[in-house]
């Protein structure tokens, strides 16, 4: 569930449907799985929200980066995620099991992977249990 791999002028705004997400994503890397001739690893996402990336005095209307939607997965739909990688992983087999994961530390983006004062450690531990 990555919005890399999702047509954002399709999505909802301004916040799309985590669900919405992870449907498109995984059958985009269903897809790439049966026609590359490489591994194919899933991505599951945090967040995305870049939001607070443009002029705020602006209003906030659909347009080209950073004017568009906004994921915000709780953390049940982050463990989601992750059990449907780890279930992709299962059963295409790849030769290394691995899954990235779009959190790149921007807080900004609502793209982070760490402890926070609205969900403490949920995520974190969304992996732990997961993986």
């Amino acid at each position: 569930m990555d919005p890399h791999h999702y047509d954002v002028g399709h999505a909802p705004f301004p916040i799309a449907s985590v669900d919405e997400l992870r449907v498109s994503a995984f059958a985009e890397y269903e897809r790439y799985a049966e026609q590359l001739d490489v591994p194919f690893y899933p991505n599951v996402t945090v967040g995305w929200d870049a939001s607070p990336r443009t002029d705020q005095s602006l209003a906030f209307e659909r347009s080209s980066y950073p004017w568009t939607p906004v994921w915000d997965p709780d953390p049940a739909e982050f463990k989601l995620g992750l059990e449907l990688a780890r279930d992709f992983l299962d059963r295409h087999r790849p030769p290394h099991p691995v899954v990235t994961i779009n959190a790149w530390n921007e807080w900004t983006e609502g793209s982070y992977l760490l402890p926070d004062t609205t969900n403490g450690l949920t995520y974190l531990e969304a992996v732990r249990d997961t993986f």
